[in-house]
């Protein structure tokens, strides 16, 4: 299931997603979901939060992935054939398991072009 509402300068979507997948000791179902908002301040600068739930196996308690992401983007430079793009996210990540829980803390800068 998705939802998005979307508007010139900004948009939210959510997604809601369930399965059954087949393994070595059986059917396994899992699910997950993520929430999305994002705002363009400019024409070539925005932010964006995203926040997601994985449950790899809905029949076991702590086994869930949750993550949050909160991102800054913009434009370098655009013309008819080439442009450049950057990208700068912070993310708050959290794994459980039956024994232990895990966090992790990561700043990504990515620069993309294409000509």
């Amino acid at each position: 299931v998705m939802f998005r509402f979307i508007r010139s300068k900004w948009r939210v979507v959510g997604v809601y997603m369930k399965g059954e997948e087949t393994t070595l000791t059986g059917d396994v179902d899992n699910e997950g979901y993520y929430g999305l908002v994002d705002f363009n301040l400019t024409d070539t600068l925005g932010v964006y939060a995203r926040y997601e739930m994985k449950d790899p196996n809905a029949d076991v308690d702590s086994n869930e992935t949750t993550q949050m992401l909160a991102g800054l983007n913009g434009m370098l430079y655009m013309t008819e054939k080439s442009g450049a793009r950057w990208n700068l996210e912070l993310t708050s990540k959290e794994v459980e398991t039956a024994t232990t829980t895990t966090k992790t803390k990561r700043a990504l800068l990515q620069i993309t072009w294409a000509f």
